[in-house]
């Protein structure tokens, strides 16, 4: 398990530069954003409770007012107080078979997510902090002082999850910010008591809360209040469904002979023996970044690998060799799994060249008067 740790990261460097210089990088260090770079993760598989705004075991209760747009659910529990059906934008299951189903669900998603490994500890509060996607770790409980930043790196299927030992607690005021592709359904926590959202926060992902939510008056929330075995506050907030743009992988390879774009034959016209030069242009044509694509080409072998390609960008690779005689055809294929989903994703664009022997040739051309007089009698004239 990896350890977000400032305190040892200063201590080497007091030992390396001394103590006095460190007293004031130290007050400095202390108050910067820390930004922990974490892996990539699958998102947990929510079952059902990927259709409730609000799921609890005992109680559902408000203060009046706000609004819950997808469904409401209590199961085993009846008492439902303060919430109209009006507020609700999705279905009202109480003490029903669907709500069975998705309690049932909703344990089998906080084993998804409390079972995911290489996490990043963190502890205390993660206020003021930017994460990358991947997996943390608090041991007991997890607070949100200011703003928390998750930061997709443009990817928007990247995926976060916090497994808090105990308690969450956001504070007054306090908010989540998504930048750069991050997505409000693929953030989970699971929390291993309960969690409470502070008045006027802005939150944002799925709370898989082993015991009871509270969420305060003001507060907004992009994702779902998912109570095992307690009850769901609900003091007047707003709970909308989290926004999910789905990457869509897309892969392009362009390949010339010559500069020339010869899908069809013949295409340029070469000399037998002389240099050829194949260009692959890649491009990503996708809203997702690709890795690790590789660039093969029938006839000629293995051209190279693309490292990493942002969406919207390409990549040039070339490659040469020596014309042989006649009509020659040969065809380039880009390649690369994509992360999330595990399949693969492909393209292939074929070129042609045709190639003679270059043999020597002489003609000689007379004319008589001007004429072509290949023929008697030719031009007639005067003695």
């Amino acid at each position: 398990m990896k350890t977000l740790n400032q305190t040892s990261v200063l201590g080497r460097w007091m030992h390396f530069i001394g103590f006095p210089l460190c007293v004031g990088l130290t007050a400095l260090f202390l108050m910067m954003p820390a930004v922990v770079v974490s892996q990539t993760q699958a998102p947990v598989n929510m079952g059902t409770t990927a259709n409730f705004s609000i799921l609890a075991a005992t109680t559902i209760t408000s203060t009046g007012g706000g609004t819950i747009e997808q469904s409401l659910g209590l199961s085993p529990g009846t008492a439902v107080t303060g919430i109209l059906p009006a507020q609700v934008g999705g279905e009202w299951h109480v003490a029903d078979d669907v709500a069975v189903l998705a309690q049932t669900d909703w344990v089998a998603a906080y084993g998804d997510a409390a079972g995911r490994s290489g996490a990043v500890t963190v502890s205390g509060d993660i206020g003021g902090m930017t994460l990358a996607p991947g997996v943390y770790e608090s041991m007991s409980s997890l607070g949100i002082t200011g703003n928390l930043t998750l930061d997709a790196g443009g990817n928007v299927d990247a995926v976060w999850i916090f497994k808090v030992g105990s308690t969450l607690t956001t504070a007054t005021s306090s908010g989540v910010i998504l930048i750069n592709g991050a997505n409000a359904c693929n953030i989970f926590w699971a929390v291993g008591t309960s969690a409470t959202l502070g008045t006027s926060s802005d939150f944002k992902g799925n709370i898989l809360a082993s015991e009871t939510i509270t969420d305060n008056t003001g507060a907004s929330v992009e994702g779902r209040l998912l109570a095992h075995t307690g009850a769901v506050t609900f003091n007047g907030s707003e709970i909308s469904e989290p926004g999910c743009i789905k990457g869509v992988p897309g892969l392009d390879i362009e390949k010339a002979t010559n500069d020339q774009d010869a899908d069809l034959a013949p295409g340029p016209q070469v000399a037998v023996g002389s240099t050829v030069t194949w260009t692959y242009v890649v491009s990503n044509t996708g809203n997702v970044p690709l890795t690790s694509i590789q660039v093969v080409d029938d006839k000629v072998g293995t051209i190279g690998t693309i490292t990493s390609l942002a969406p919207g960008a390409s990549s040039t690779l070339t490659k040469t060799g020596i014309a042989v005689v006649g009509q020659y055809e040969n065809t380039a294929t880009a390649t690369t799994t994509y992360i999330y989903d595990g399949e693969e994703y492909s393209d292939s664009d074929m070129s042609h060249y045709i190639a003679q022997v270059n043999t020597p040739g002489l003609d000689i051309e007379k004319a008589t008067n001007g004429q072509d007089a290949d023929l008697a009698p030719g031009p007639q004239v005067a003695v």
